[in-house]
């Protein structure tokens, strides 16, 4: 694997509160309001998996309040996800949407490495799913779902990913740069899926169905790398230590600057439109609210 070793990176800084944006008209609140949750059966492949949905919807909220996904970590803690960033989704008015990707039905093959192969640790073309067979493609029926049940006028969603969420959400943007999404954010990553069509899946693109040409339309999609500056323990619990994952980096703040420098300079070789950022964010370890934070600051309060 080729590593670029510069970084490219900017660092946030403190912003005065914002009022909530509270144009648009009142939300269907017959089905939901508050803070609360419920069951969903995601369509198509996945109809046999029912998920916990885990939602917070603001006093200020609208039509027009934009809608946030939330992709947990490995403990699978979606509501305790959820509960971290209520104060922040009160204060910039949006809307939470956490699903729950519980063990015993989406393990780390199909949660973390997305379900595009059957085994996509030792992937082969022979066992390379379908598309529809993808996790990716339970979000967009999801967001829709639930936009008609809450009467929301909102056609596209955000999305925030947090370690194995990051992980979600940055092969989610790679593998799926169709959805619709405004913006996606991978935090706190431990490896990545580099866009290397010559490393085979899962540390990069080979045997998989997208090629080189294919990133020209991921780089134009906005996407955003985060990784807290203290998040740099080479033994912490759950970075994957395999040979792949370590040439990546030494820890995740490392791996998370590669894997961005290393899209960067593909864009361009590429001669394609980049509109992706790095952001290294102060003062933060390997924390779901202090990334969170940081994130919701960076789109709805810049």
């Amino acid at each position: 694997m080729s590593i670029v070793l510069s970084a490219t990176f900017v660092v946030g800084c403190g912003k005065n509160p914002v009022d909530p944006t509270v144009n648009g008209d009142p939300l269907d609140t017959s089905q939901f309001i508050g803070t609360g949750s419920f069951v969903y059966t995601p369509t198509g492949f996945w109809a046999d998996k029912d998920m916990n949905i885990y939602y917070h919807i603001p006093e200020s909220a609208t039509t027009e309040t934009p809608i946030m996904f939330l992709f947990h970590g490995n403990t699978r803690d979606a509501e305790s996800s959820r509960n971290q960033l209520i104060s922040k989704a009160n204060d910039l008015n949006v809307i939470l949407l956490t699903p729950e990707f519980s063990k015993d039905d989406f393990s780390t093959n199909n949660y973390h490495l997305g379900h595009l192969f059957s085994n996509g640790e030792n992937p082969s073309a022979a066992t390379l799913n379908l598309e529809e067979e993808w996790t990716y493609t339970i979000i967009e029926p999801l967001f829709d779902y639930f936009v008609q049940a809450i009467g929301s006028d909102q056609l596209v969603f955000d999305a925030f990913g947090h370690s194995a969420g990051g992980q979600f959400a940055h092969k989610m943007a790679l593998f799926v740069p169709s959805m619709k999404y405004r913006r996606v954010c991978a935090a706190a990553s431990g490896w990545y899926t580099f866009p290397d069509t010559t490393i085979s899946f899962p540390y990069g693109l080979e045997v998989t169905p997208r090629s080189a040409k294919d990133l020209v339309d991921v780089y134009s999609r906005n996407v955003t790398i985060i990784v807290g500056s203290l998040d740099t323990d080479p033994n912490s619990a759950g970075l994957r230590n395999t040979s792949e994952a370590v040439a990546q980096g030494e820890n995740r703040l490392e791996r998370g600057q590669n894997f961005y420098n290393y899209a960067a300079a593909s864009a361009s070789n590429l001669n394609s439109f980049f509109n992706w950022d790095f952001y290294i964010v102060p003062n933060v370890a390997h924390s779901f609210q202090g990334n969170g934070h940081f994130a919701m600051e960076q789109f709805y309060n810049p």
